[in-house]
């Protein structure tokens, strides 16, 4: 049915343009629509270039007592593994990992070992 009315068209409307160029000027006109529209889009949900505040909030519990609560550990940073975050269900924790003040030795060599741990979400 609509081949039939595009081809009436094609006899009536359009008779130098045939109903091939008419279909692929059709999908030229929709795919440039979506060229045009998209860089529209992605431009509107970029992030702003300014920094925007966070939460980092202090939590009380040192890295083994969030570990032994259940949570798990997402990823190590750090030559020494000093950074590492934890997550539990849908929530994020950063710990930092540092030896005794003004020690200069590897963590495994410090002796004790102590944590802070921040809240991201």
């Amino acid at each position: 049915m609509i081949h039939h009315e595009l081809a009436h068209l094609n006899q009536t409307l359009f008779p130098r343009i045939g109903v091939q160029h008419l279909y692929k000027s059709m999908i030229l006109a929709l795919m440039t629509t979506l060229a045009l529209s998209i860089p529209a889009a992605a431009q509107k949900d970029a992030p702003s270039a300014e920094p925007q505040p966070t939460t980092f909030q202090r939590q009380a519990a040192p890295l083994d007592a969030l570990l032994n609560d259940g949570w798990f550990v997402h990823s190590v940073t750090g030559g020494d593994g000093e950074i590492l975050l934890l997550f539990k269900k849908t929530k994020f924790v950063r710990c930092y990992l540092s030896g005794p003040r003004d020690s200069q030795l590897r963590l495994d060599l410090a002796g004790m070992v102590f944590s802070t741990c921040h809240a991201l979400n």
